[in-house]
This record gives C-alpha cells, sequence and structure tokens, in this order.
C-alpha cells in the first residue's frame, strides 16, 4: 500500500476481507487520465484500490461537475451499479497512476451464496457510502454554502482528523476549486464563505491544512493552549502555526 490519501477509506478489517476475495478480481492498472468508468454506462464491475488517486465524480443535468470523492488506497468505487441494468451514477477517473482489483461479477447472486462474508461486506460498504451520500445532498440543498463546507469539513474529520488543542486538524489538502466542486458553488464562493467561517471562530488555517474548531475553543486572540494566533499570509485570516 502507498501513504497516498483520499477523502475517504475503509476500515481495515472490511480492506482485508476484500483482499482475502482477491482472486474473484483481477488486478489492472491506469495511467494517470485514464478513465476507469463513465457515468451512465452499464460496466458490471467495481474496484478495490491499491494504490493511487482516483477522482469520482458526477455530472448534473446543467452540466455541472460535481466531485463526490478523492479516492486514495483502500477504498471502494463503482459497487453501487455493479449489477446488471443498474448503469453507473459517476464517473472514476486516475488523477496519478493506480492499481486496483477489478471485481467483474455478473452472477452476484451466486457469487454471494458461495462467499457470504464477501457478500456481507460489500453490501455494507455500498450502504455506509449511500449514507454519506445522502447527509451531502441534505446538505446541498441548503442554499448557504457555508453549511455545505462545514458538512464536508466535518465528514473529512472523522476520516482524516488528529487532534488539535482548538478542535480537530484535517490531514489533507483541498484546493479551493476542489472544495467547489465538492460542494457543487464556485472558488469565488468558497474563498468567501471560508472568510466569513474564520471570523465566525468556525474554522482555523494551519498551514495547508484546515482545522475544524470544537464548539466551545477559543478562536480569537489564542488557542486553548494561549498560543497566540497568526495571521495568514494568503488569506488574511487566521491560523495555527
Amino acid at each position: 500500500m502507498t501513504t497516498e490519501r483520499g477523502t475517504w477509506r475503509l476500515p481495515e478489517g472490511q480492506v482485508a476481507l476484500l483482499l482475502k476475495h482477491a482472486h474473484l478480481g483481477s488486478e489492472r492498472r491506469y495511467r494517470a487520465g485514464q478513465v476507469l468508468y463513465e457515468q451512465g454506462t452499464h460496466a458490471l464491475g467495481f474496484y478495490l484500490l491499491l494504490e493511487g488517486m482516483v477522482q469520482v465524480s458526477m455530472i448534473t443535468a446543467d452540466g455541472l461537475e460535481v466531485i463526490l470523492e478523492l479516492m486514495g488506497p483502500d477504498t471502494v468505487l463503482g459497487e453501487g451499479a455493479a449489477f446488471p441494468s443498474t448503469p453507473k451514477f459517476s464517473r472514476a477517473q486516475a488523477l496519478t497512476d493506480a492499481r486496483a482489483i477489478e471485481f467483474v461479477l455478473p452472477d452476484m447472486t451466486s457469487v454471494f451464496r458461495e462467499y457470504p462474508e464477501f457478500g456481507a461486506a460489500v453490501f455494507e460498504i455500498s450502504s455506509q457510502k449511500l449514507s454519506i451520500m445522502m447527509r451531502r445532498f441534505i446538505r446541498l440543498a441548503s442554499r448557504r454554502p457555508e453549511d455545505r463546507i462545514l458538512e464536508l469539513l466535518e465528514r473529512l474529520s472523522h476520516h482524516l482528523g488528529t487532534p488539535h488543542p482548538a478542535g480537530t486538524r484535517i490531514d489533507f489538502h483541498l484546493t479551493h476549486d476542489q472544495v467547489a466542486a465538492m460542494t457543487a458553488t464556485s472558488r469565488v464562493t468558497v474563498t468567501r464563505a471560508l472568510q466569513r467561517l474564520r471570523k465566525e471562530g468556525r474554522v482555523l488555517e494551519a498551514g495547508r491544512n484546515w482545522i475544524l474548531v470544537h464548539d466551545g475553543a477559543a478562536t480569537t486572540g489564542t488557542n486553548p493552549t494561549g498560543q497566540a494566533l497568526q495571521e495568514s499570509p494568503r488569506s488574511g485570516g487566521a491560523y495555527l502555526p
């Protein structure tokens, strides 16, 4: 496995269980820029990503591309439409060279009957991702971009967060363009919304990363440990060195 990280990943136990059944699939390699599958196609395969970074996105009816996830190692993609007659609802494209196990199982019922642990893991993963997707769509329906951005940061903090005196540090760098694509808004709107969230004390900058501030944490002047906040030369907002 590589040290690359995406915006979502599986627990180690689920990864180990899928790898145990790797003989049901075939290893594939993809070059940066190569498309694994297109939105609307009826490809039966789904993937366990082992190395590299893959962007999963959706094109809306008005032509807007919304990034759903930036998948790194130890993630599954394409499983939601791995059954016959179910089109892919998203598009997956390698951002870097990538390596994955592709599971193409035309007769899912018989495979799951023979390998019930494998079947249960696939359904559990699909359920987890569906739950995340529904929460995202609820927030995307909000007219306030701040709500959309906070939902994204909260979700990332659960998967990629580390404790910090002011809250939870998100150890993954997202550009404003990527945040915009993941929250169905514009880069300019993201920049303005983040400025408002900083002023409200909801988020802080720590170099190239964000800190999601816990309720009750001091965000003006000093952090809870008494360390002085500094002005970010990039944005004018407060951040912790």
